[in-house]
């Protein structure tokens, strides 16, 4: 059996070069925004590629509990503000363009889901 995974930006993600800024998360109760519901987010707000930061994507992910509909159940809401690269040179990318690019989604660890 495989590892779930949830990615809103599966690539090379690199935090550590310079120009690129690290994830940031938090949670929130009774967010009027999600009915409610409780949420966990993370944001990548401005983060580079392996290996360089002179591009710079922006993204989110926020988890939503829907226990309102089925125990265990959750929204899972991608948002997209600047994708300026789509993979870094440890995918056969060059200047964050070509190779493998990257991907969105998640798996359930035994088949892939979109």
């Amino acid at each position: 059996m495989g590892v779930p995974i949830i990615a809103p930006y599966w690539a090379d993600v690199d935090t550590a070069v310079p120009g690129s800024n690290i994830l940031t998360y938090e949670s929130v109760t009774n967010s009027p925004l999600f009915n409610g519901q409780q949420a966990w987010g993370a944001d990548w707000n401005g983060v580079g590629y392996y290996a360089s930061g002179d591009k710079l994507n922006k993204f989110e992910m926020v988890l939503v509990n829907r226990s309102d509909i089925a125990p265990g159940d959750f929204d899972i809401i991608y948002n997209y503000d600047q994708v300026l690269w789509e993979t870094g040179s440890a995918s056969g990318g060059v200047d964050g363009l070509g190779g493998v690019s990257a991907s969105v989604g998640y798996t359930n660890g035994n088949a892939a889901q979109t």
